[in-house]
């Protein structure tokens, strides 16, 4: 489908710590998308943005009807206003919404990223069908998005679902640290490099003469049999899967996605995960929710925010009926 064959409906663009995605969408297709390196700092990221929007509205002889922007870190609900994002260089409150709402004539809505994922895979996706509903990311950071009753909890700050910043600990550990510092694609990367140059893992030593350590690295060379990457696996896994079973306590979803990069991991994450969570809700008897990968893949935080340009579109159409 081209984008003169119907007529695009809205802007979606998510903004995320390496990249920031923009596709338009109509009300039954994704038209066409485009990429760029995230700018560093929020002046720059507006005046990304505002490149994409007018690109968009070039593309589209003006027809736009109004922009979604799914945003790594909290959000607050009410201004779209972003509380900090250490990722693009933003350490104090950034009002991405008003910013831009100074610039472009069109109705905006901002959503934190793990949320837009949530919606759309709620409606869309793993979720459809349900009212009580998780989606936990695995990725870069931890985070989860929550339907309760069928409604996105956002929280009275925007940072319900910081679920990556809950507070665990390490058996003899002394100090607390966070899930993300156990089970995040950084913490895998983080501890595989701390094996380098030991007899731990050869393997992965000499990976990482020719590139990166990552978490995908770990996960291929688990797969393949290296032992000290299945350990780091295995602890990740179990901890991400003990930290779902209290959120099974807390929420009793229906049903459970989780998606994100390290989440694709395959059984050498998986495996683990489900054993721990299983574990851990046997001890009080409580039920296992169905547990689902993702449906959307990377595409989830777009299509998110295609939703939510939707919904401003329509609140602005309520306010003003000739719209």
């Amino acid at each position: 489908m081209t984008i003169t064959e119907e007529v695009p409906e809205v802007l979606a663009m998510d903004l995320g710590g390496t990249q920031l995605r923009t596709a338009i969408f109509s009300e039954s297709a994704q038209l066409e998308r485009w990429s760029v390196p995230t700018p560093k700092g929020a002046a720059a990221v507006v005046d990304e943005m505002v490149r994409h929007i007018e690109r968009a509205q070039k593309l589209t002889f003006g027809h736009l009807q109004a922009v979604g922007i799914s945003a790594l870190g909290p959000v607050d609900p009410v201004t779209g206003a972003i509380r900090d994002a250490p990722n693009i260089g933003v350490y104090d409150p950034f009002p991405l919404r008003r910013m831009l709402q100074d610039r472009v004539s069109l109705p905006i809505e901002v959503i934190n990223d793990a949320n837009a994922a949530t919606i759309s895979e709620w409606q869309l996706g793993a979720g459809r069908g349900t009212r009580d509903f998780c989606y936990v990311t695995i990725s870069t950071g931890i985070g989860c998005g929550i339907i309760a009753g069928g409604h996105l909890i956002t929280g009275h700050h925007g940072a319900a679902g910081e679920f990556g910043r809950i507070i665990v600990r390490a058996p003899g550990e002394i100090a607390s640290r966070t899930l993300e510092d156990y089970a995040s694609g950084t913490a895998i990367a983080a501890h595989a490099t701390e094996l380098l140059g030991t007899t731990a893992s050869p393997r992965l030593t000499h990976a990482a003469a020719t590139q990166p350590i990552t978490a995908r690295l770990v996960a291929e060379l688990a797969a393949e049999g290296d032992p000290a990457c299945i350990n780091l696996m295995r602890e990740a896994g179990t901890r991400v899967g003990v930290a779902i079973g209290n959120l099974v306590r807390v929420l009793d979803p229906e049903v459970i996605a989780i998606g994100g990069g390290v989440a694709r991991a395959g059984d050498t994450l998986w495996a683990p995960l489900m054993k721990a969570l299983a574990d851990s809700l046997a001890r009080d008897g409580y039920p296992i929710p169905r547990v689902v990968h993702a449906e959307l893949s990377d595409d989830a935080g777009l299509h998110g925010a295609a939703i939510a340009a939707r919904k401003a579109s329509a609140t602005a159409g309520a306010r003003n009926p000739a719209l």
